[in-house]
C-alpha cells in the first residue's frame, strides 16, 4: 500500500482546514472507538485523478488502500481490546 513512487503529486502543505479535518476525525474515532479513514488525492490533472482513483489500467488506488488500512486498524484494536 503506497510503498512505491507515483505519477502524481502528494499533498506536501499544511493549512488550517487540513488540521481541522484531523483533529474532527480523531475526534470521531476517539468517541467512537472506530477507525475513521480519510483520502485526499492531490492531482494537477483529471488524468493524474484517475489514475489514481484504481481504474483497471492503473497502478495505483488510493480508495482501496484507505479501505485496507482502516479494516487493518479495526482488526489490530479489536486483538488488544478482545486479547
Amino acid at each position: 500500500m503506497g510503498a512505491g513512487p507515483t505519477r502524481t503529486p502528494r499533498l506536501s502543505c499544511s493549512c488550517p482546514e487540513s488540521a481541522a479535518t484531523t483533529q474532527r476525525r480523531t475526534r470521531v474515532a476517539l468517541d467512537t472507538g472506530v477507525p475513521v479513514g480519510f483520502v485526499v488525492l492531490t492531482c494537477d490533472t483529471l488524468e493524474q485523478a484517475r489514475d489514481r482513483a484504481g481504474p483497471p489500467s492503473s497502478t495505483e488506488d488510493s480508495g482501496r488502500e484507505a479501505t485496507f488500512a482502516v479494516l487493518e486498524t479495526a482488526n489490530v484494536l479489536r486483538e488488544l481490546r478482545h486479547g
